[in-house]
Formats: C-alpha cells, structure tokens, sequence
C-alpha cells in the first residue's frame, strides 16, 4: 500500500476472498471494498492483508503471516502489527511464531473471548425478527475463520498473550450519545442492543477485553468503523514514539 524504510505495518481488516488459479479474485465478503489506510509518516511501508475462504484455521493463518514476517531479515527496524476483528487473534497468534520478537501487537474489536456473530443461524434468531435474521444470513460468509471465533472453539480456548514487545487492545463500544453522530453507529446500536451484545454490534465489550495487555484504549464507535478510528489513533499516537 505504501513504502518507507524504517517501519513495516502490516494491517489485517478480517475480510476474507476467494482466488482462482490465477489467483485473481472471484468472490469477496459481502460489501468489501478496497482497503488503502493512511498512514501520513513517510518511513513507514504499509501491507495489508485478507484470508482466502479456502484457509484451513486462525492459527495457520498465523504462521503463514509469521513466514512472511521472517523473509523481512531485518529489513526493518520495527514491525508492527494490526488486526481488526478475528484477524486480531491471527496477528496474536503469529506473533509466535516469528524469528524476531514483533515491536508493537494491536488488536481491534477482537472477540478474545469469542463472539455469537460468529454464528450465522444463532445471530439470525437473537435479531428476533425474520426480515433482519434473512438480511444477516444473506451477508454472513460462513467458513473455518468465522468458526473459529465462535465461543469455545479451539482458538478461543488457546487465547493468551503473544510473545510481543508490546501489546495494546483497543475496545470499542457503542452508546446512544456517541451513535446519534453516525447512521452506521446509529443502526450497530440497535443491532446491539436487541441481541443484548453490549458492545459495538459485532463482539461484546465483555468479550474484547483482556487481562494481559500492556495498554487498553477504549473508544466509542461500532465494529464497522472501529478499524478506521484505530488507524488514526496509531498513526498519530504510537508509530511516531
């Protein structure tokens, strides 16, 4: 997305696709558009990156990223890692596995605890309405990374603090005075509150939040904007120190 010399920001915004042979793409989430996030530090080169429909778990997902990390050999002189949603438990689980101990670890809206939205058909009936539950469902993409993140699953049950220089989880969640500002606030809020979520439309509060982190930062907007908060934040806030 860009390049720099110093640091490498690799970005996960949990959106999956589906390649051909020529690995060109032939189907995406519903509503995916193209990601290009602003980083305005010159000397930082910025990858982003999705899941292929066809991959087998988070946690292998984790070591492919962790092989692309280690062909850096010290390319730069930091890396630092952001995962939106389930690509935050990808991002924490890769750091496992790299060569060099990764600088900074942020996870977004990350469901640590799993989340029920995971779940197409039980999402669908705690929407308690047939029309909302067939919109959901329609849009919902069913595959091994959306399981995964699904309350008691394997990888939820493995959750723990990565091998990291620096963790930091920012939870975002929804409140009416906030949500009046953003229509797409405005409708999370109601999803959240008629599926008693109490969190940010996508993953509870509850759910995102962790004992072993280095730094918590809590902000007000819901899943579908929490990523584009989160950048700003770090780019303002964390890539400069």
């Amino acid at each position: 997305v860009k390049e720099g010399k110093d640091i490498a920001l690799i970005i996960g915004n949990s959106h999956s696709v589906e390649l051909n042979n020529d690995d060109i793409i032939v189907w995406a989430d519903p509503g995916m558009h193209e990601f290009r996030p602003k980083i305005t530090d010159k000397d930082v080169t910025v990858y982003t990156f999705y899941f292929v429909k066809k991959i087998a778990r988070l946690d292998e997902a984790g070591k492919e990223l962790a092989e692309f990390m280690n062909s850096m050999k010290g390319e730069f002189k930091k890396i630092v890692l952001i995962g939106h949603s389930k690509s935050g438990i990808c991002i924490e689980s890769a750091c496992d596995y790299t060569k060099r101990k990764v600088d900074i670890c942020i996870a977004v809206s990350t469901p640590h605890a799993g989340t029920i939205s995971a779940d197409g058909k039980l999402f669908a009936k705690k929407l308690k309405n047939p029309i909302l539950g067939y919109i959901y469902l329609k849009a919902f993409s069913d595959h091994q990374v959306d399981r995964d993140v699904i309350p008691g699953s394997p990888i939820i049950e493995n959750v723990h603090r990565p091998k990291v220089h620096r963790h930091i989880n920012i939870v975002s969640t929804l409140d009416f005075k906030s949500a009046c500002k953003n229509i797409i606030d405005l409708g999370s809020l109601i999803l959240d509150r008629i599926t008693e979520m109490n969190g940010d439309g996508i993953v509870s509060e509850e759910s995102q939040r962790v004992s072993w982190t280095d730094e918590e930062i809590l902000i007000y907007c819901s899943h579908a904007r929490s990523l584009n908060e989160s950048i700003k934040y770090v780019d303002k806030n964390i890539l400069n120190q």
